[in-house]
């Protein structure tokens, strides 16, 4: 194992000891060599007892073929929460020329796992099981365009978006403004802290 593994093992324990039930496991930071998000996610609901671990996925670094498979991969091993996120490819570290791959956005991810869910694939060719993926999506309480971010609700929750997760609220009625807007009911949010 890694030192950052060993290192996010650790940490997630500890979150466990203190009574935390679930971990979100961030996207990879900065273009150098390190351990997968989705590998990070599985190892820690392996190793940790008791901790549901959410994996944050970002799309700008691979292809739909390659997303299915990380997405199917870590179905096989028990990965069942994940977070839909475009992402935005850093521009320096180990890897300076990295470029990103943009084959679908956060919203595009959030529908192939809905079409995986209904047992296939993002072109439509049925695979052999489906799967039972549970869709988080991020919002933003306080963006600066109120109307866009409604919208942008509203299309998370249509591509199969099944809880909400936001960014830090420094702004309670910022948040039930937007929440009331987009119209989300009883969906489940998870407030940043």
């Amino acid at each position: 194992e890694s030192d950052d593994a060993q290192r996010a093992l650790q940490d997630a324990a500890r979150l466990r000891a203190a009574g935390c039930d679930a971990v979100v496991v961030a996207p990879v930071r900065g273009p150098r060599a390190q351990v997968s998000s989705a590998s990070l996610a599985l190892l820690i609901q392996e190793r940790v007892p008791d901790l549901e671990a959410i994996l944050t996925v970002t799309t700008w670094d691979r292809s739909v073929i390659a997303l299915q498979a990380d997405l199917l991969g870590a179905h096989a091993f028990g990965l069942r929460h994940v977070i839909c996120r475009t992402g935005t490819p850093p521009l320096q570290g180990d890897y300076p020329n990295a470029a990103g791959i943009w084959d679908i956005d956060g919203l595009g991810l959030s529908r192939l796992l809905q079409s995986l869910n209904e047992g296939r694939d993002h072109h439509g060719m049925p695979l052999g099981k489906p799967t039972a993926f549970v869709v988080g999506a991020r919002i933003h309480p306080s963006a600066d365009d109120f109307e866009r971010q409604v919208r942008s609700v509203r299309e998370k929750i249509d591509a199969g978006a099944g809880y909400l997760l936001t960014t830090p609220v420094f702004d309670a009625d910022a948040l039930a403004r937007l929440l009331d807007a987009a119209g989300t009911g009883d969906l489940p949010v998870l407030l940043g802290i």
